[in-house]
């Protein structure tokens, strides 16, 4: 085994990772999007990333393109790349182009016209929320924004059900 210089490592390595924005809403620039195939069912998912800023790291807003329904597919799709910067009429042309053949072909053609408005860096404002023990983003634009709100928050007593409620079946969306 080699000798590892720890000095050199430390300062080079050491003291530069920042945390994540606190919860709040703020105003970044949308720098990139990797979109992957994600578990063993196929599900596809667009991470869009945002530009640190000298003290503060942005978790990703998770956007997932939907394979069984293809309405809200392109509807989200093209509300995704509204909120982003392109014109109502850019957007939809770009979907429409997209969704002209496969499912596959549509995903690699939403990474290339997320790519390219992406490279203009558009500012958006987003929200940081704590979700369990992790940090997540999401969009404050409410024709894209997923839901997470004070239903999905268990931070006092009136989420938790006691053992004496019985949970009514049809409220259950499955």
């Amino acid at each position: 085994m080699p000798n590892i210089d720890w000095d050199n490592i430390e300062s080079e390595m050491g003291g530069k990772y920042k945390d994540y924005a606190k919860n709040g809403t703020y105003t970044v620039k949308c720098i990139g999007v990797e979109i992957k195939e994600v578990g063993s069912n196929g599900s596809v998912v667009e991470k869009f990333q945002f530009e640190e800023t000298d003290k503060d790291k942005f978790p990703t807003a998770d956007h997932w393109i939907s394979r069984k329904n293809d309405n809200f597919r392109a509807y989200h799709q093209k509300n995704l790349l509204v909120a982003l910067g392109a014109s109502e009429a850019n957007a939809r042309l770009a979907v429409e182009k997209a969704e002209a053949k496969d499912f596959d072909y549509a995903v690699k053609a939403y990474e290339t016209a997320f790519t390219a408005l992406l490279k203009k860096k558009p500012e958006v404002e987003i929200e940081v929320f704590s979700d369990g023990k992790y940090s997540r983003a999401e969009f404050t634009d409410r024709s894209v924004a997923m839901p997470h709100g004070e239903g999905n928050k268990k931070s006092d007593d009136t989420n938790i059900i006691e053992d004496t409620e019985e949970i009514d079946l049809s409220d259950i969306p499955f």
